[in-house]
């Protein structure tokens, strides 16, 4: 494989499908700017984001269910968390299900605290599949709309698109890694 649109085109999808399924903001970014270069196609970046995002919450939604206390003891952030969740759910239940994904510092708490509260597994399928597939609409289609606007401001992409797909890369791994090193500050302080 001579160039990344050769690589992106053979595991891009698979690779948008795992990193959806942890979270996967960045990830679907790049795929919409992808599909607007042309190496991957909308309609399945929109099913790969909804599968992997509708199977990552099911799974942090069944382990607040099943492993609550694990949970709760090992990440004492997410039981800070869930005061605020559920006071939520109490009002919105079907509207957290459905936005939560949009909730930065909330995306993985929120299924696991919804996993611990009232809330019955099939409506949670349900509301959850909904916020995957509106979620995986607007993500991509603000990356296809990036690299479309970049377009107009730089114009020949193709020079610097190798730069600019790095660049937004390291941009999210840094963003993900800041919130990672500040939940583990936090959960070190309380200790």
């Amino acid at each position: 494989m001579e160039r990344l649109e050769d690589f992106i085109e053979v595991y891009g999808y698979f690779a948008l499908l795992f990193g959806t399924f942890v979270e996967g903001e960045t990830i679907l970014l790049l795929a919409g700017f992808m599909a607007w270069q042309g190496v991957l196609e909308m309609p399945l970046v929109i099913t790969f984001a909804t599968a992997g995002a509708t199977a990552g919450d099911q799974l942090y939604f069944y382990l607040g269910r099943y492993r609550r206390d694990w949970l709760f003891k090992r990440f004492p952030a997410i039981r800070k968390k869930a005061e605020r969740v559920y006071s939520w759910v109490e009002r919105y239940p079907d509207l957290i299900i459905i936005a939560s994904r949009f909730f930065y510092g909330f995306r993985i708490a929120t299924p696991i605290v919804l996993g611990t509260s009232r809330v019955a597994s099939w409506r949670y399928s349900i509301f959850n599949l909904i916020g995957a597939i509106i979620w995986a609409i607007a993500v991509s289609t603000a990356g296809y709309f990036l690299g479309d606007m970049l377009e107009k401001l730089i114009g020949d992409m193709h020079k610097i698109q190798h730069y600019l797909f790095l660049g937004i890369l390291l941009i999210g791994c840094c963003i993900w890694l800041y919130h990672r090193v500040k939940l583990r500050r936090e959960e070190e302080n309380k200790s």
